[in-house]
């Protein structure tokens, strides 16, 4: 007893200094212990390394301190559209998006915009008072706000919502109508002074061919804008009737081509148009590097107070540099034409001149025109081919003086048409027939 006591003592005694060997040095692998033995609780002691946490003082490592949370970002007011353009007399509604609570809107400059805020349907809505910009200034609840720069000016112009037009032709092919239809909304629409209006005939869209007595609508989009305006976006539907008309032979040829090159405006060809006959009218101009913009213009004055009815076939190039490109393009486009009988019906009413054609002409370019006029009903017209300059009213100022003239001889008259026939006699056994022309 006095034996095991003392052993056992000595175990105990020397339990410190074995732990810090085995922290140090692996101790080696020992038997597995047999089946239903339970572990000692000095071995247990002795698996435990008696080291120190790395965040404890005694590693020489100092306990973090957590730090606070920060202050969550507030989402921003967005605006849609960021920037407004406001019309002289119109309103604009913009969207108010991430906003809280109650939203207020102050403008900088009462005098040029209104501006009011519906809560409900988080919405801006400014109303143009005076021509001029200012900044309207969004704040919400918690305090952030948004400033809107606002610009109030004048409309680049009104589109019309419809128009009304009548054509020939047998049929009226789908190229010509886009072609008629987009003349008639651009004709149709009302423009400020240095605005333009942009239409393009691959944007209109047409069913199919029309037939005579037929009726159909076409929907045309444009555009209207110019520099310090508000650009106008709209969709002129224009009602088109195929006016049934017979092919008409025209009586004689029109021609101006004197002065072919243009040194000053005025008149270049005057003429008159009968009743119940067609005429065939074709001019060719040039407007040199050392002028101005120039217009040439086609107008038909009806003298009487009655209407008259006129069909207009035409065929017109440029401007161009290239005068043999611009002439063979204008006689193409007019043979295409007659051959449908396509061409536009137009009232005249009495005592009234009416434009039938205007064609820009800048500096160093060429224009041709080869048309076909037929007067339905009424009485004789007169017609005038007019150089103008390119900033002046198509047709409003009608120069009284004589014919303008020029230092080379060229064709400007009235013409009779001349008729060919031909008559060959062909056998299929034979070789090819051949036929000149020209």
């Amino acid at each position: 007893m006095l034996l095991l006591a003392a052993l056992s003592a000595g175990v105990i005694g020397f339990g410190a200094p074995a732990e810090r060997v085995r922290a140090q040095t692996a101790p080696p692998a020992s038997p597995p212990a047999p089946a239903g033995t339970p572990a000692s609780p000095a071995t247990l002691t002795t698996l435990t390394p008696n080291v120190a946490p790395a965040s404890s003082p005694e590693a020489g490592i100092p306990t973090p301190v957590p730090t606070p949370a920060a202050t969550p970002t507030q989402p921003p007011i967005i605006v849609d559209p960021p920037a407004a353009g406001v019309m002289y007399g119109g309103t604009e509604t913009l969207r108010l998006i991430q906003v809280l609570g109650n939203v207020t809107a102050t403008v900088a400059d009462p005098a040029i915009v209104d501006a009011s805020v519906d809560e409900i349907a988080r919405t801006l809505t400014l109303t143009g008072k005076q021509v001029g910009t200012t900044v309207v200034t969004v704040r919400d609840a918690r305090g952030l706000e948004r400033d809107v720069p606002v610009r109030v000016a004048y409309a680049a112009g009104v589109i019309a919502a419809a128009a009304s037009i009548r054509v020939t032709g047998d049929p009226a092919t789908p190229l010509f109508l886009r072609e008629a239809a987009l003349q008639a909304a651009l004709q149709a629409v009302t423009a400020r002074p240095g605005a333009e209006v942009v239409g393009d005939p691959e944007d209109v869209t047409v069913g199919g061919p029309l037939r005579t007595d037929d009726v159909t609508e076409i929907s045309v989009p444009l555009i209207v804008q110019g520099d310090g305006l508000i650009t106008v976006q709209g969709t002129t539907r224009v009602r088109v009737e195929n006016f049934a008309q017979p092919s008409v032979r025209p009586r004689e040829l029109l021609v101006s081509d004197f002065p072919e090159t243009l040194k000053e405006n005025g008149t270049l060809f005057s003429a008159d148009l009968n009743a119940k006959q067609a005429e065939r009218f074709l001019y060719f101009h040039y407007n040199p590097p050392d002028q101005p913009s120039r217009r040439i213009v086609l107008t038909a004055r009806n003298p009487s107070d009655q209407p008259a009815l006129v069909q207009f076939i035409e065929g017109v190039a440029g401007p161009g540099l290239n005068e043999m490109e611009v002439g063979h393009l204008s006689t193409q486009r007019f043979l295409v034409r007659l051959a449908q009988n396509e061409g536009s019906v137009v009232m005249i009413p009495g005592n009234s001149t009416v434009v039938l054609l205007s064609q820009d002409l800048p500096a160093k370019s060429v224009v041709s025109g080869l048309l076909q006029l037929h007067e339905i009903e009424g009485v004789p017209l007169h017609l005038n081919l007019l150089a103008q300059d390119a900033s002046a009213q198509p047709g409003g100022q009608i120069p009284a003086s004589a014919l303008l003239v020029g230092d080379r001889p060229h064709a400007r008259g009235e013409y009779p048409i001349p008729e060919f026939f031909f008559d060959y006699s062909y056998d299929c056994d034979d070789g090819d027939l051949q036929i000149p022309i020209g």
